[in-house]
């Protein structure tokens, strides 16, 4: 939802039966979809909103983002084929076709291809442009002024990986056998024969070399080939452990492709990408299995405009992963996380030679890291502790506030726990439930707070959870660090353990006007007073119990 002057943009998902005709059928056949519908009102009369048009394109609602008067909103939808017959992206006007986007395509293979629609509106003048590109399973994006950044893992097709166990054998196997076995594979390999004659031929040539081995030169044999072939392995690993970025220029509604690139690791979230000038820095983490075991390490890349990579800093944090990221100038600030919390903080000032400024090492983690000012981050995890089995047990929320002024030596001046282990917060999945403004001090951080122990219903056969729904109001300020000014309750009760990731008594949002906060769940908006969080009215929304377990937040 976006709101310019007296425009309002709604983005909202539906089921949508449609018909396709197969080639040279006589009937049409139907295609069940998911369907993203953008609603644009005239709101000069806000208590009598005009809609004014009504766009749909087939697909899953992925993205959006207003720039000035153009939002930009991205649908990806399946690529269908069924009977010779691939359902092409359309733009529609009511039920009107007004619009088949251009399609483009990309020369690296993936094992399935996704439809990524991106469309502009102007918002004031209604009208409308469109490009799809055909990628792969898209899971993060980054938006600038002038760029849209799409990134998704790299994913071959399957023949790419069965050539590749043939590929090893002649490029690793081989040249560490006898030189008149080699000789041998070799020429059975130029030959004519198709692969299974070649490889009957080529097993013999391997039992009579092996048989012949001593049981000294047989041990060397298999070492030699174990060490030459993990090596390969962890190679072909770091290869395919990518992530591949497609950026795409916007300007005043329109749309063109530049170039992609692609970095080593994966992405967490959003956070892990920033635009600084004509360079695209990124912050990944690499994971991946060899016969050794498990392996992994955090990376961070600097790319030109061209997505070509021009500096990086790699295997930070070995046997760790990346919890959450911030870029703020030229500085990255990284929390990873295995049984303790380094805050890292990363110089990018010069994009060829990013390098470890310092980094702190304290229990617990951060999911989200959020500028307090130039010197001082607001981090929101969780703590943990050592148990008595010799691991991590994650305890309740924790609140952080850091010193990077001495970017040799972040410090935490203060730390704010709440509740016991499986309390939890909406913030530390997504951004815009924490509200912070530090000319108002003020912090609203939402809680799922657990009070009791779990008990087992009898009549319904499932268990619940007593807890506590609301939001935490803070003052903060690098003197004084985290002080409470109240707690507003949304729900404090037993709750059905089908709730834990989705309850409807779980503050979303929370906002401020003038000097009343608001805070939004499912079941109702609260309205409290910003001065001393006192309770001034409170407004039950049309909540349906069994409704909302059927289909969520929406």
């Amino acid at each position: 939802m976006f709101v310019n002057g007296n425009r309002l943009i709604v983005f909202t998902e539906d089921n949508n039966g449609d018909f396709v005709f197969p080639q040279y059928d006589y009937m049409p056949q139907p295609r069940y979809s998911i369907k993203t519908t953008a609603l644009i009102y005239d709101i000069t009369d806000r208590k009598k909103p005009e809609k004014m048009e009504n766009y749909s394109i087939k697909g899953n609602y992925f993205r959006s983002r207003m720039i000035g008067d153009y939002v930009y909103f991205i649908v990806k939808d399946e690529l269908y084929y069924y009977n010779n017959v691939v359902d092409m992206p359309v733009i529609k006007q009511g039920s009107v076709k007004v619009m088949a986007p251009d399609v483009y395509y990309f020369d690296n293979p993936e094992q399935n291809y996704v439809f990524h629609t991106i469309a502009s509106i102007n918002i004031k003048s209604n009208n409308v442009n469109a490009k799809s590109f055909m990628m792969g399973y898209s899971d993060n994006l980054y938006v600038s002024e002038n760029n849209i950044y799409i990134t998704y893992r790299k994913n071959l097709p399957v023949r790419y990986y069965e050539i590749e166990r043939e590929e090893r054998f002649y490029k690793v196997i081989v040249p560490l056998l006898p030189k008149d076995a080699q000789d041998k594979i070799n020429a059975i390999k130029d030959s004519a024969l198709d692969s299974y004659e070649k490889w009957d031929k080529i097993s013999s040539i391997m039992e009579e070399t092996y048989n012949r081995m001593s049981e000294k030169e047989k041990k060397d044999y298999v070492t030699s080939v174990d060490k030459a072939v993990s090596d390969y392995e962890i190679k072909l690993a770091q290869e395919r452990e990518k992530t591949v970025i497609q950026k795409i220029r916007i300007n005043k509604g329109d749309i063109e492709y530049m170039t992609k690139g692609e970095v080593p690791g994966s992405l967490l979230n959003q956070f892990s990408m920033d635009e600084a000038g004509d360079y695209f820095r990124v912050a990944t983490t690499s994971q991946f299995w060899t016969r050794e075991g498990n392996v992994q390490y955090n990376n961070v890349y600097v790319m030109d405009k061209d997505l070509g990579i021009t500096g990086k800093l790699e295997k930070i944090a070995p046997d760790e992963r990346i919890y959450s990221t911030r870029f703020i100038g030229n500085r990255l600030y990284m929390v990873t996380f295995k049984r303790i919390d380094p805050l890292f903080v990363i110089d990018l000032s010069d994009p060829k030679e990013p390098q470890i400024l310092g980094e702190l090492k304290i229990p617990g983690f951060s999911d989200y890291l959020h500028p307090y000012d130039e010197n001082h981050i607001i981090g929101v995890g969780k703590e943990t502790a050592d148990n008595e089995w010799g691991g991590v047990s994650i305890k309740g929320v924790k609140l952080s506030l850091f010193d990077v002024s001495d970017v040799n030596n972040p410090k935490q001046v203060d730390m704010y726990e709440i509740g016991e282990a499986g309390t939890d917060s909406e913030a530390l999945r997504d951004h815009k439930a924490f509200l912070f403004d530090k000319t108002k001090n003020l912090l609203v951080i939402p809680i799922r707070e657990i009070t009791g122990k779990e008990q087992y219903d009898s009549r319904y056969g499932y268990y619940m959870q007593k807890v506590w729904q609301g939001a935490y109001v803070f003052g903060v300020s690098p003197a004084d660090g985290f002080k409470l000014k109240g707690k507003i309750s949304h729900l404090d009760d037993y709750e059905e353990s089908q709730f834990y990731w989705n309850s409807p008594g779980a503050v979303r949002r929370s906002l401020y006007m003038d000097d009343m906060l608001y805070t939004v769940s499912a079941r109702k908006i609260k309205m409290n007073s910003l001065d001393n969080i006192t309770g001034i009215n409170s407004i039950d929304l049309p909540f349906d119990k069994n409704q909302y377990y059927e289909y969520g937040w929406r």
